[in-house]
């Protein structure tokens, strides 16, 4: 169940979050009939990418920052006003600096300025161009005072080292953020008592530790701004997993901070929920508040000005009745509707929250597949919603597409939902341009000259993870490529899956050895933060043969870009409609090959194989969309 991999992998990173950028494996998360109302996503590829946010800032509330966390590991950039979404050409957002840790939070806070809350490091980076101003180190020792003890009531140092930063937020010039300080994640899960450290952001943006203080229950994960003096910390309690459940061990509370002092002025306590690793879902005014639980589906609410639970354990709103991880709730932009993000349905509910009694609207959007075998989804497992965000702003004045952005799990995707069109049958058609007709093989006498595609799939081996396209062989790698330029992976592919392979015949074009490259391998790589120096690559392995049995590698640099040799690490410029050249390299994107390199006269048949599966990252398989003969013959 992708419920405990994820509760397992937020526990264990960071209490709070959560992949390479990757494109396109099924199964494809669009919104299900019940909802009908997604029209756009952006394939990340990461499985659970672990935050999002867009920002409410002048310039930049038509920009989606993702996290990603490995591979490149950072901070993805997307334009969400492009259709279809690529990644911005305004925004490059940071690759995380090697040995800086896992991401997993993100605070903007102007054009100019961000942070990047990792394992063990804050990355203090401009989003506009992608330097780094500063790699400060999280984990620096602490005192805490004594006596303490962990959750188990055994005494631990006064100087403790932080650990599994979670959350992160700014008020003022002052940056803080959480620390739950595991000592063991495995059953049964122990942990230190939490602190929240803070620190001073100077004009140059650089971060300088000025104080920390010790919260006052176990597993603290976010935080909450809910004025420029008061700051919510969102505690989680222990929580171990047992039989494939999460299982709180200890409380779950709300921490209420006097920023002037750094002081715990009140605590709202909650019981043994297991609250959601996000932190509180406010009102603009900051009076009222939401907080899921990341191991059930019940929604507790409260009342800031009185500082108490109005919904609490004995009443919750229940989202789903079932075990579940409520992994994020967001407010509509007028506040009228909080939208919940359930993991194990892959749902987002609404709750009407525009009168004193809130009430669960009976229509929710499903963005791919909940958990459960179907006959669509065979494999039972689900698609799992992660982190939510809604457009600043209102939609027809300040902006005209969708208003609510959501990250799917598996696959990663970033899907756009307008939360307010009336539902309708959305398409799950996988390939949106297999209705494009392959062209003819080429005409002519024996030893004419030929420029040409594949003309047909000798063989296709899946590996794990393969499935997208697959419904749309062969006609889906035959003819011209469909590239979608810099910023954007296809979707005019097969995913070859880990360590998968397809073998493709030329037909009666053979490819020769000429002066120059022969022939050209399209996939469907971007560049990440719009830099070429760090494409989003799945490499693949090139094969040659004229008999289709004996087969001859292209030599394949796979360690280290520039990934020389190998298949998958240049974006695809030419499609069949945009008049870029699929036959020259120079201008066609993809990799050339010249068979001169591997001391071969002559091929017909091409092999790919996917690299992922003997140490290249953590893709689940390249993404095949065409090939195109430069030199060729007729046979």
């Amino acid at each position: 169940m992708k419920y405990i991999y994820l509760l397992t992998l937020l526990t264990s990173l960071a209490a709070c979050g959560n992949s390479q950028l990757e494109t396109v494996v099924s199964p494809d998360p669009t919104p299900s009939p019940q909802s009908g109302k997604g029209y756009a996503s952006f394939s990340l590829g990461s499985d659970f990418p672990a935050d999002l946010d867009i920002p409410d800032i002048d310039g930049m509330r038509s920009t989606a920052f993702i996290v990603s966390t490995t591979n490149p590991s950072g901070v993805i950039a997307v334009d969400i006003d492009a259709r279809p979404m690529k990644i911005s050409e305004r925004f490059k957002g940071v690759i995380s600096p090697n040995g800086s840790g896992v991401p997993n939070n993100l605070v903007i806070a102007s054009p100019e300025e961000a942070f990047l809350l990792t394992s063990s490091s804050i990355v203090s980076f401009n989003p506009q161009t992608g330097d780094i101003y500063q790699v400060a180190n999280a984990n620096e020792q602490v005192d805490i005072g004594s006596p303490r003890t962990n959750s188990f009531g055994v005494p631990v140092p006064a100087t403790i080292t932080p650990s599994f930063p979670g959350g992160m937020a700014i008020i003022g010039r002052n940056l803080y953020i959480t620390n739950a300080n595991y000592a063991q994640t495995f059953v049964p899960a122990i942990a230190n008592p939490g602190i929240v450290q803070v620190f001073a952001i100077s004009a140059d943006h650089r971060l300088h530790r000025t104080s920390s203080f010790v919260t006052s229950c176990f597993n603290p994960t976010g935080l909450t701004v809910r004025s420029d003096r008061e700051l919510l910390i969102t505690h989680s309690g222990v929580i171990d997993i047992l039989d494939a459940h999460g299982r709180p061990q200890t409380e779950s509370c709300i921490d209420i901070v006097d920023t002037a002092t750094n002081a715990v002025t009140s605590t709202l306590r909650l019981g043994n929920i297991g609250a959601s690793f996000r932190g509180v879902a406010l009102t603009r005014d900051g009076t009222m508040g939401f907080l899921g639980s990341a191991t059930s589906g019940k929604l507790y609410q409260l009342d800031f000005l009185n500082r108490r639970w109005l919904r609490g354990s004995d009443d919750p709103f229940l989202i789903t009745d079932e075990v579940d991880f409520l992994s994020d709730a967001k407010f509509s932009a007028n506040d009228g509707t909080l939208f919940v993000s359930s993991f194990e349905q892959s749902s987002i509910f609404m709750l009407d929250a525009s009168s004193l009694t809130p009430s669960l609207s009976a229509e929710h959007f499903v963005v791919g597949f909940p958990a459960g075998v179907t006959e669509q989804n065979p494999s039972g497992a689900n698609t799992g919603i992660g982190a939510i965000a809604v457009r600043p702003g209102t939609r027809g004045e300040d902006y005209q597409n969708e208003d609510l952005f959501v990250l799917t799990g598996y696959p990663g995707k970033l899907v756009a939902i307008d939360s307010g069109k009336p539902a309708q049958e959305p398409t799950l058609q996988e390939d949106p341009s297999e209705t494009i007709t392959p062209p003819a093989p080429p005409t002519g006498n024996q030893n004419d000259a030929c420029q040409s595609f594949v003309q047909a799939v000798t063989s296709f081996t899946p590996g794990s993870g393969a499935g997208f396209g697959q419904a749309s062989l062969p006609s889906i790698v035959l003819g011209p490529p469909e590239g979608t330029g810099e910023y954007q992976g296809s979707n005019h592919v097969v995913s070859l899956g880990t360590s998968g392979s397809i073998v493709l015949d030329m037909g009666n074009c053979r490819i020769v050895n000429k002066s120059g490259p022969d022939f050209i391998v399209f996939e469907n790589s971007f560049y990440v933060s719009g830099n070429s120096a760090s494409p989003y690559a799945e490499l693949g392995k090139i094969s040659v043969s004229s008999d289709g049995a004996t087969f001859v590698d292209f030599p394949c640099q796979s360690t280290l870009y520039p990934y020389v040799g190998c298949a998958g690490w240049h974006p695809v410029l030419s499609n069949s409609t945009n008049g870029i050249s699929p036959f020259d390299p120079s201008v066609s994107g993809g990799e050339a090959f010249d068979l001169d390199a591997i001391g071969i006269s002559e091929a017909r048949y091409i092999r790919i194989e996917d690299m992922s599966g003997i140490g290249f990252g953590n893709a689940k398989g390249i993404d095949h969309d065409a090939n195109s003969i430069i030199n060729g013959k007729i046979q």
